[in-house]
């Protein structure tokens, strides 16, 4: 048997401002920072889409409902290991 590397793009997705315009693609890091942004400066309206799934993002950075394989994977990766 052998170990073998394999290539893992991040995920990412579309993050789009109140009134529907498109801020741009982001990581999660990056997705991250900008929840963190909302929290701090109390802002609404904010949502991602992740395919064709959407992600609404309260005033506090949170979302109404976290939407599968969005950047889940290094939890879904540490469970194997369990």
């Amino acid at each position: 048997m052998t170990v073998i590397i394999k290539k893992i793009p991040p995920p990412t997705c579309l993050v789009y401002n109140p009134d529907n315009t498109l801020l741009g693609e982001v990581n999660e890091y990056e997705f991250n920072d900008i929840r963190i942004q909302i929290r701090e400066q109390g802002l609404s309206g904010y949502y991602a889409k992740f395919g064709e799934d959407i992600l609404k993002i309260d005033s506090k950075g949170r979302g109404d409902n976290w939407l599968l394989g969005m950047f889940d994977l290094f939890e879904t990766q540490l469970n194997q290991l369990l």
